[in-house]
């Protein structure tokens, strides 16, 4: 779930959420936002809100409890904006530093002080950086890497999980349908925005035309085939750290908050979109379901 801070509107849906989800037997584990400048600071102390709130206090009902093939039981914890470069320079060649920076140990600070505060409690606890830079990651004290970016291929992914290997670090990528930017849903901040293009796939789509906007979901329906059979590969790979460990834990990256069209949510079928909304340049598919149906069938494949 992504959760955005104590008090925020995503944090007052938890108990709801964990009601619903108690009463199908599924799990609930956070991935922690960037909620502030500083939201590493509170890295630790939330992370210890979470599992006393949900977790102690509900008795365990609905939150994650990952068990390793070792046996070691705990949670799990993913963060977005974890690793990040002290600078950054735009579009105009201005350097700013970035506000949301945070060292590298000033980050093992807050993961040692997790450890720490929870080391009678479980046998591990698994805390994983949005980062590909895997030595920081590793300096900080992070257990591993979980990449939220869907930009990140998975042409890309085994170097990434070697040098995890390499590390003793773990690793999660995710199974995602590719990205398609809605233009003018997203206005430009400073002057630098660029639409993000289709990916994966050519990216010179006519979408007045019917097979374009088809060929555009079957790119999505490939990207999630090859995300999918990629992590799992990656993942039961005996020469791997996350085989050698026993560690196994795949994320399905559903998001829209952008209207990205990266979501496996059904949308509307390409019939029933509106003249208004179509002229905002949503391009469906003539059938919205095609994420849902082509994960629902790789997902009875695995046993």
């Amino acid at each position: 779930m992504s959760w955005w801070g104590k008090g925020s509107d995503t944090d007052r849906l938890v108990p709801t959420l964990m009601d619903v989800m108690a009463a199908h037997d599924i799990r609930v584990t956070f991935h922690l936002e960037p909620y502030q400048d500083r939201h590493a600071a509170a890295y630790a102390s939330d992370i210890e809100y979470l599992i006393r709130t949900y977790g102690e206090r509900r008795k365990w009902d609905s939150f994650l409890l990952l068990r390793d093939e070792d046996g070691a039981v705990g949670p799990v914890f993913k963060s977005f904006r974890t690793i990040l470069p002290k600078e950054s320079t735009d579009c105009h060649g201005r350097t700013t530093p970035v506000a949301d920076y945070t060292s590298d140990e000033q980050w093992r600070t807050q993961t040692d002080r997790v450890r720490n505060m929870f080391a009678n409690d479980f046998s591990r606890i698994t805390l994983l950086a949005d980062s590909l830079d895997v030595s920081r990651s590793g300096a900080s004290g992070f257990d591993g890497i979980a990449i939220y970016d869907n930009f990140v291929g998975p042409e890309r992914w085994r170097r990434v999980a070697e040098d995890c290997t390499s590390r003793r670090l773990v690793f999660s990528f995710n199974v995602n349908p590719g990205f398609d930017g809605v233009v003018d849903l997203r206005p430009p901040a400073d002057g630098c925005y660029v639409p993000l293009p289709i990916e994966p796939g050519p990216h010179d789509y006519q979408w007045d035309y019917a097979v374009d906007r088809e060929r555009a979901a079957d790119e999505s329906k490939h990207r999630i085939v090859d995300t999918f059979q990629t992590t799992i590969a990656l993942q039961t790979d005996e020469q791997l750290f996350n085989r050698q460990r026993g560690f196994f834990l795949v994320y399905l990256n559903s998001f829209n908050e952008w209207h990205e069209g990266h979501q496996f949510e059904p949308s509307k079928n390409d019939a029933a979109i509106a003249d208004d909304q179509r002229s905002r340049h949503y391009h469906n598919a003539a059938d919205g379901e095609y994420r849902l149906k082509t994960l629902s069938a790789l997902l009875a494949t695995v046993e």
